[in-house]
């Protein structure tokens, strides 16, 4: 219960107690200001805990109307007290307590006529001088005027609790559907990017195995070329697949050397610097470090200056990956891989920093590891 509503219970509370007193002090049935008020604070609470605790506001308030049916203590604004203790107990209840509170519409049919039956009220006194006891129907009009604060209530946050039932149901449908509109759109996305690309990388890497057929003198620097060329088209192809179909790639692991090493000679020199004893990292936690790390290295190699690429794997306080080059063009703002980045290291409550100083080009990504027993 957040304090706004805390406050619009508490205030009920207090008006039903200066209800009580009030039409008591008006109807001149003021007996005693002790037992008055004591009985005023007895239907405010019940009011109150009925907003959180609607079983215990039952309780409170059977407690103050059995109390006035023996003693024959009059009261003057239980019907307040009752309509806003039954409401609470159909609309917010649970099972127990809303069917506990609806047996209580027929009980107050009982109660009714156990008060008007209560030859010391003064309720009882004036049926008799009115002479309503000669005529049942009189007396059922009577009593259903009497029972109707407990029924009336009670049926209409019944039907409110239904709404609002039938809302969240609305609701849970209109998520299910939405989520399985995306779920449809992201799949004919991967079935597009998947012939797209795939197509792509096969067109590479068949044109990169047929460069050694065309002439038995192809210089080898240029055979190394293509076999790398080659090689990461099968490499990026098989990613994709694996990708594409909702499974972890094989290079999602906690030993990055691969990936480091998948790199070629004749692309860049990297120069790899692992700081620590690397070990075992989740299978989330071990994907997205691939991937980030995969992104840095992607990085390098498209905007670097030159073809020298520092890498640093620091084990020392979780795992910290650190990729540095020469970049003459810096960028001034970031790209969607940065981005990328950022996006799956908040996934791991990590973080990404990025320098660009005096014609060099940095990102440094940390991602903490939980340590075991």
């Amino acid at each position: 219960m957040d304090r706004r509503t805390a406050a619009r219970t508490v205030l009920l509370g207090i008006i039903v107690f200066a209800a009580e007193c009030a039409l008591a002090q008006a109807s001149g049935t003021v007996d005693g200001w002790a037992s008055r008020v004591a009985v005023a604070l007895g239907l405010g609470c019940a009011v109150v805990l009925a907003r959180a605790l609607p079983l215990a506001g039952v309780a409170a308030l059977l407690l103050v109307e059995i109390g006035a049916v023996v003693t024959g203590f009059p009261l003057a604004a239980d019907e307040l007290a009752v309509a806003l203790v039954i409401y609470q107990c159909a609309r917010r209840g649970g099972p127990v307590t809303l069917w506990t509170s609806g047996i209580l519409v027929p009980a107050a049919y009982v109660l009714s006529g156990a008060f008007l039956a209560n030859a010391g009220t003064d309720a009882a006194q004036a049926i008799d001088q009115s002479g309503l006891t000669d005529d049942p129907l009189a007396i059922a009009l009577l009593l259903l005027t009497i029972a109707s604060p407990l029924a009336l209530p009670w049926l209409l946050g019944l039907s409110l609790r239904w709404r609002d039932h039938a809302e969240r149901t609305r609701r849970a449908l209109v998520v299910a559907r939405t989520e399985a509109e995306a779920g449809e759109r992201q799949a004919q996305l991967a079935r597009d990017v998947h012939d797209v690309v795939g197509h792509s990388l096969v067109v590479i890497l068949r044109q990169a195995d047929s460069v050694r057929y065309l002439s038995d003198q192809t210089p080898p620097a240029v055979l190394e070329v293509v076999d790398n060329i080659a090689s990461s088209a099968r490499a990026s192809l098989t990613e994709v697949r694996h990708v594409l179909s909702a499974r972890s790639t094989p290079d999602a692991s906690p030993d990055l050397d691969d990936l480091v090493a998948r790199i070629p000679a004749s692309a860049a020199t990297v120069h790899d610097q692992v700081v620590g004893s690397p070990r075992p990292l989740p299978p989330n936690t071990a994907a997205i470090a691939h991937r980030v790390l995969q992104e840095m290295l992607t990085n390098a190699l498209k905007h670097g200056e030159g073809n020298e690429i520092d890498v640093v794997r620091d084990w020392t306080d979780g795992l910290r990956l650190v990729v540095s080059n020469p970049a003459r063009d810096v960028m001034r703002s970031d790209g969607m891989g940065l981005s990328g980045m950022r996006q799956r290291l908040l996934a791991v409550d990590g973080a990404l920093e990025v320098r660009r100083d005096q014609g060099r080009f940095s990102v440094e990504a940390r991602i903490p590891i939980a340590r075991r027993g």
